[in-house]
């Protein structure tokens, strides 16, 4: 998988939390839709963990790869 097809998947995983965390914003009280919010979190934070690790060494991703994609995410955004 490329950087592109991953930021992707990424981008369309975020989209889709916003939309569950306003489906529980509408329909329980803020304290618990605050409390199902931190255990979601938890569990996206997990899988996203071992997700990432897994992608990582099947890609051959290194330390220095998050580093270049993220300087070419900042001279992007600079440039535009």
């Amino acid at each position: 998988m490329d950087k592109q097809v991953f930021l992707e998947k990424m981008h369309q995983k975020q989209q889709r939390h916003g939309e569950l965390w306003a489906l529980l914003e509408k329909n329980y009280p803020e304290a618990e839709a605050a409390e199902i919010k931190k255990r979601i979190s938890q569990f996206f934070l997990e899988k996203l963990t071992q997700n990432l690790g897994i992608q990582a060494e099947e890609e051959g991703w290194t330390n220095e790869t998050y580093s270049e994609w993220a300087q070419a995410h900042l001279r992007a955004k600079l440039e535009n």
